[in-house]
């Protein structure tokens, strides 16, 4: 199911010079920093939305506003107002190639244009290979139908259940027997494990053919400016654990089934693009260390390579030892890191607070699945937040209850840039007004701009290492 923002609320096109839109090169990796920098060398930090449809056209509705189906460009200026500058968006495999070898390019001509339309809002697009179970076949979305090869195994959803029948129509199993167990209890079943593992294994040419979609994706998508990266499969699964049981010990899956694949995605992508970065997963419940003893491609590419992680409990117990261990995950690697999923809840206060606290990115949803929106998760997700850096943050924290929020970052010669980018929601958190401190006074100024952003400059003449430090407070 698509979900997103949308907000009924005033909306603005930001055309400001000091803004800091997509720019014309691609985001990077600092590799002593691990945080994704752009060509100025200014930190950029991330919060967004999921727009993915998981079945037929595999598009969202680009016509008319609708609360659940579309993205169009009131959902987009909505985004832009409530500061949400990124989303992650559903490159379907089915939808790009119905058939294998025959890609449909309306698909990709579709999805370009909603993406360049975003783009001219501020908003970046991370590109999700998006899969939940592998296939329709298995209660799920994923890969075609062509892609799936479950080998020997018993019928799906064996052991989980009893074979189910299969529509003739459709070739799937039904609705009503899809939903007498959650969708992840099928990831357990014999026929989706196999699956997973030969397309992992490259049995029959799988392996590559999902190569070739990648491949076919930087082909389209190498050149354009709003592209945060590919990311490589949503949650994979770890492969056959009933003739591999070792698979199912966190990190074993990493290192032995999804790395190998990972290299052979990303060797494909860098023949048509040698900029853009690429996100990569482990298997869902490392709650440590991840397996992984290199970035896709290895360390020479680790400054275009950024882990993808979700934070959901389960298979998560405690955000502050999840952060943490993908903290140090990102030194070993040295890459960037990126929470692209967290469930919609009241933890969320915390959960985005560690995004910050770590000095990540964070992509989430806010409409529940009949329609409505949830204000708690607007209030929560319509942060005030730096959307770049001139420099190296040391701290940025926002305060849920008071509204206060800081800023500390100390001047380097690697950031070309003199101009910090803070947004915050005026109207939901700073009604009553609001009061920005900057230090050194005599060498940092700020200003409102376009009513959601102060921006700050510090004079040129400041030293590599002086320290700077913003805050943002609430009059009331």
């Amino acid at each position: 199911m698509l979900r997103f923002l949308l907000l009924f609320t005033a909306a603005f096109c930001v055309s400001s010079s000091s803004r800091a839109s997509p720019g014309s090169k691609c985001l990077h990796v600092n590799n002593s920093t691990h945080r994704i920098v752009d060509t100025d060398g200014r930190e950029r930090y991330f919060h967004g939305v999921n727009v993915v449809v998981k079945g037929p056209p595999w598009l969202p509705e680009l016509q008319e506003f609708d609360p659940l189906k579309s993205f169009v460009e009131k959902d987009m200026q909505t985004l832009q107002e409530l500061g949400l500058n990124a989303i992650r968006y559903g490159m379907m495999w089915p939808g790009a190639e119905p058939e294998k070898g025959v890609f449909n390019e309306t698909y990709f001509t579709l999805s370009e244009d909603l993406i360049n339309t975003a783009g001219s809002y501020g908003i970046y697009t991370l590109l999700d290979m998006h899969q939940d179970v592998l296939s329709d076949k298995f209660c799920g979305e994923g890969i075609p139908d062509w892609a799936v090869d479950t080998g020997n195994a018993k019928g799906f959803p064996y052991p989980v259940d009893e074979p189910y029948k299969v529509d003739p129509t459709t070739g799937y199993p039904t609705p009503e027997d899809c939903a007498k167990h959650a969708w992840a209890d099928y990831q357990f079943a014999e026929a989706s494990s196999a699956a997973y593992q030969n397309l992992y294994n490259n049995s029959n040419g799988l392996l590559t053919s999902w190569a070739n979609f990648w491949g076919k994706v930087a082909q389209v998508f190498a050149d354009n400016e709003y592209i945060l990266g590919y990311e490589l499969i949503n949650e994979p699964w770890a492969g056959d654990i009933y003739d591999h049981p070792k698979l199912l010990i966190p990190g074993v899956a990493d290192e032995d089934v999804l790395a190998p694949a990972y290299e052979v995605l990303n060797k494909e992508i860098r023949k048509y693009d040698e900029c853009h970065s690429v996100y990569f997963e482990s298997v869902t419940w490392d709650e440590l260390t991840v397996g992984f003893k290199q970035p896709p491609g290895g360390f020479a590419y680790a400054n275009r390579s950024v882990l993808s992680y979700h934070f959901y409990t389960p298979p998560q117990i405690s955000a502050d030892i999840t952060f943490a261990e993908r903290q140090k995950d990102l030194e070993r690697l040295k890459c960037a890191g990126f929470l692209t999923e967290f469930e919609i809840g009241l933890p969320d206060y915390k959960t985005m607070a560690d995004t910050d606290e770590y000095l990540q990115g964070s992509g989430s949803s806010i409409w529940y699945d009949n329609g409505t929106m949830n204000m708690q998760v607007v209030d929560r997700l319509s942060r005030t937040y730096a959307h770049s850096v001139a420099g190296v943050t040391t701290l940025m924290l926002y305060n849920e209850i008071t509204k206060r929020f800081t800023l500390t970052y100390y001047v380097t010669a690697a950031c070309t840039s003199n101009t910090t980018e803070i947004y915050f929601n005026k109207a939901l958190h700073y009604s009553q007004g609001y009061t920005v401190a900057v230090a050194p006074s005599n060498s940092v100024t700020w200003k409102e701009e376009n009513d959601n952003y102060v921006i700050v400059s510090h004079s040129r003449s400041l030293p590599e290492g002086a320290l700077i430090d913003v805050s943002i407070s609430s009059s009331t």
